[in-house]
C-alpha cells in the first residue's frame, strides 16, 4: 500500500497534459493546402500506360463486367432507380 503511495504521485507528475494545437495541422489524410490529393482514376490510368503498366484489355472488360453485375444487383434491390444503360463505359 505504501509502495502505490509513493508510485502514484511520480506517475502523475511524469504523465504531461498535450499541449493545445494553436494551428490546424498541415495536412489532413489527402487533403492539404486547400486541395484534394486523392488521385482520379484518369491520373492513375494515365500513369499507368505512360509507364506501361496498365491492366490488359481483357483483364479490363472482365473488371468492367463485374462491375455492371454488382450495379446491376444493387439496382434490383432499389425500387425507384433508373433503368441502367448497358455498355455505359
Amino acid at each position: 500500500m505504501l509502495a502505490a503511495v509513493v508510485v502514484l504521485p511520480a506517475i502523475a507528475a511524469s504523465a504531461q497534459e498535450p499541449q493545445p494545437q494553436t494551428q490546424p495541422p498541415a495536412r489532413i489524410g489527402n487533403r492539404w493546402d486547400g486541395l484534394s490529393h486523392q488521385p482520379t482514376q484518369r491520373d492513375v490510368g494515365a500513369a499507368e500506360q505512360e509507364l506501361g503498366i496498365a491492366p490488359a484489355d481483357q483483364r479490363e472488360r472482365a473488371i468492367n463486367n463485374d462491375l455492371d453485375q454488382i450495379m446491376q444487383q444493387l439496382l434490383s434491390k432499389e425500387p425507384n432507380a433508373p433503368a441502367a444503360a448497358s455498355g455505359s463505359r
